[in-house]
Order: structure tokens, then C-alpha cells, then sequence
């Protein structure tokens, strides 16, 4: 696994994967309770670029997501992982 700072190159891939992280959320039973996208536009996610770090597995593939700041004992979590088991369970059968 890599973790590195996230680039506008990025940008589409963190779209896909947090909105497939969210699917679990819309609807109106279970755990949905929402009725839309995490992110509707890729402008979006250019707007939470800043301060947000990309994990990618051994083959390069996105996996997982965070808002982070870096400091000098490490990353600082400012906002929880994003990541789509649904996605990682895919591309690694």
C-alpha cells in the first residue's frame, strides 16, 4: 500500500470510489437514509483536494481515501477513510 497526497489526476478516481463508499447510505432502509451522491461534479472533489491523501494498492489501484494534515509526527486524520469494500473485493478476485 501507498499513501501519497492526492493530485487534480486524481480527481475522477476519489469521485468513483467515495460515491461507491456512500452507495450504502442512500435509500430509506438499513443504514440509508440519504437520497443523492456523496459527490455530485467533479469540481467537487477538486475542492477537498487540498489536505486529502490517496491509498493505493501494490498494482496502483485506489483504494481508499482520507482528509489528512501532515505534520511533523505523521498524518493528522481530520476526516474519516473512504473506501469501497465493494470496489477492493472486485478488482482483487
Amino acid at each position: 500500500m501507498t499513501i501519497i497526497a492526492a493530485q487534480l489526476t486524481d480527481c475522477q478516481d476519489i469521485f468513483d470510489l467515495v460515491n461507491e463508499a456512500y452507495e450504502v447510505e442512500i435509500g430509506d432502509d438499513g443504514l440509508a437514509f440519504k437520497n443523492c451522491a456523496r459527490f455530485s461534479a467533479l469540481n467537487e472533489v477538486e475542492e477537498c483536494l487540498d489536505n486529502t491523501w490517496i491509498i493505493r494498492d501494490e498494482n496502483g489501484i485506489l483504494v481508499g481515501t482520507v482528509r489528512a494534515v501532515s505534520k511533523e509526527e505523521g498524518l493528522i486524520l481530520k476526516y474519516g477513510v473512504m473506501v469501497s469494500t465493494r470496489r477492493n473485493n472486485k478488482e482483487h478476485q
